[in-house]
């Protein structure tokens, strides 16, 4: 008789334990979603340039569940979970360095709430229920969090009663050295190209150009100009009307539109 109440005290014992390593499980993951959608996220060595705080924002966050895993459900368990949790960023690729940094940083947490005692079972329910509660705001904000606004492809600045001035706010390279007068062209600041059968092209100045008005004088590479004088672009690349200017029409003023772009940054 004893022995079969410990056989099923023991398999209830397993089944516990399963059921709080799912738990926790899902709170990681909720959590390293949560990391992975906001401002800290990131690919990391797909990234060109990770947030600051990408490591740190991951890790503090999975110190804190990791600490309330070990004092709801144990240490082992914590440990046991953070790993399934890993594993599972492993095989998604775009989630993996959140889930990682996450789950070490639930390893670290149950260590360092070793020194904590779950002297009565309300203080571990009380764990287990924050934990469910940290998963599930995490989980929300991860699946309803807006996407952010598409960035312009093109820095519009008017100035009134003379052409607005546009800049590309990318750095660029491009190998083409181009030449022409600088002119009006339908409300925008471009250039009349001569070696183009004289053609006028709206231009996207490189990033760091400005314009100040009384008399109109543009500011390139620390020189100054005035409508008519001409201006030399060490680099230049063409952005025609009926393939690609549909992308940047948008970003443009409605009466500029209808001219080809030069980018010149």
């Amino acid at each position: 008789m004893s022995a079969e109440v410990e056989v099923r005290s023991t398999g209830s014992r397993r089944a516990l334990d399963a059921t709080s390593v799912v738990l926790c499980v899902l709170v990681d993951a909720a959590v390293a979603f949560a990391v992975f959608e906001s401002p800290f996220g990131t690919i990391f060595i797909l990234d060109d340039d990770p947030p600051d705080g990408h490591v740190l924002a991951p890790l503090l966050a999975g110190m804190v569940i990791g600490a309330l895993q070990r004092i709801a459900v144990g240490t082992s368990t914590t440990v046991v979970a953070a790993i399934v949790a890993a594993l599972g960023g492993v095989a998604t690729l775009f989630f993996v360095f959140p889930a990682g940094v996450v789950a070490i940083g639930c390893v670290l947490g149950a260590v360092a709430a070793t020194g904590v005692r779950r002297r009565t079972r309300r203080r571990s329910v009380l764990a287990a229920i924050v934990l469910v509660v940290i998963g599930t705001i995490a989980a929300g904000y991860g699946l309803t969090r807006p996407e952010p606004a598409d960035m312009p492809l093109l820095d519009v600045t008017a100035v009134p009663g003379a052409p607005s001035l546009v800049v590309d706010p990318q750095r660029r390279a491009h190998g083409q050295q181009l030449s022409g007068v600088l002119v009006d062209v339908d409300g925008c600041l471009g250039l009349a190209v001569n070696s183009v059968e004289g053609r006028r092209f709206v231009v996207a100045w490189e990033r760091g150009t400005s314009v100040s008005t009384r008399p109109y004088v543009l500011d390139l590479g620390g020189r100054s100009y005035r409508l008519g004088d001409r201006v030399t672009l060490p680099g230049a690349a063409y952005i025609t009307l009926s393939k690609d200017l549909a992308g940047y029409a948008p970003d443009l003023p409605r009466s500029c539109r209808g001219t080809d772009l030069i980018l010149a940054g």
